[in-house]
């Protein structure tokens, strides 16, 4: 039996929403002391670095070192391991912070340069140029899964009330109150609703975008068929 009560998707936006603002003004700050100490152009080269430690560092200071975020404060939440009765383990947070400050980039520009590698034919020249095409292909569909897995993601959320951020959900990080007088399930219809809402139009979207591709590729294949010929 757990100790806690498992927090809501309202109060799990919320919190997330805060951690946000807050994460948003360290940016600007960080960004006013670059600028003014080395100027816009050293800024524009460094700005995705900059954003990036701004992350790291707010949930280094709050999460990593047992503490409730601003925005976990504000509403009253705190994270938890899946038992739901203890707090996760260092590690488990060291990672899932990683997981959401570093994952996408890192898979985005790993994705990047096995592309740019492969598309150079003096790498693997016994390759077949169809069987390059193909492995072309499914990278390209690797690069686009970033993005669909964050969509799917978020309809899980709102269907089942877990794992707002794709990095909690791979750690296993739950929320929960830490006091009893948010106890409600009336969020449930209505953010079932939205999920099933959400499902739908990545069901429809993603349905659409293969039609186009495949009618592209037909239209690729018919013009080489007609300039061989």
């Amino acid at each position: 039996m757990s100790v806690f009560v498992e927090a809501n998707p309202p109060e799990i936006l919320r919190a997330s929403q805060k951690d946000e603002s807050y994460i948003n003004t360290i940016k600007s700050e960080l960004a006013d002391i670059v600028q003014r100490l080395f100027g816009n152009q050293t800024w524009l080269k460094v700005q995705w670095l900059s954003d990036l430690s701004s992350v790291f560092l707010y949930y280094t200071l709050t999460t990593l070192l047992d503490n409730q975020t601003l925005g976990e404060e504000y509403v009253g939440l705190i994270q938890v391991n899946s038992t739901l009765r203890t707090l996760p383990s260092k590690l488990t947070r060291l990672v899932a912070i990683t997981l959401q400050v570093l994952g996408p980039r890192l898979f985005s520009q790993v994705i990047k340069r096995l592309d740019t590698w492969l598309r150079n034919p003096e790498h693997i020249p016994d390759l077949a140029p169809k069987a390059r095409d193909y492995i072309l292909l499914l990278i390209e569909l690797v690069q686009s899964s970033n993005f669909w897995v964050g969509r799917l993601n978020l309809v899980l959320f709102y269907m089942y009330g877990k794992y707002y951020r794709l990095s909690q959900r791979m750690a296993k990080i739950h929320y929960v109150f830490t006091t009893d007088y948010l106890k409600t399930e009336n969020y449930n219809p209505t953010f079932k609703l939205i999920g099933q809402m959400a499902l739908t139009h990545l069901a429809l979207v993603l349905l659409t975008n293969s039609v186009t591709k495949w009618k592209n590729t037909s239209t690729v294949q018919q013009s080489s068929a007609i300039t061989f010929k």
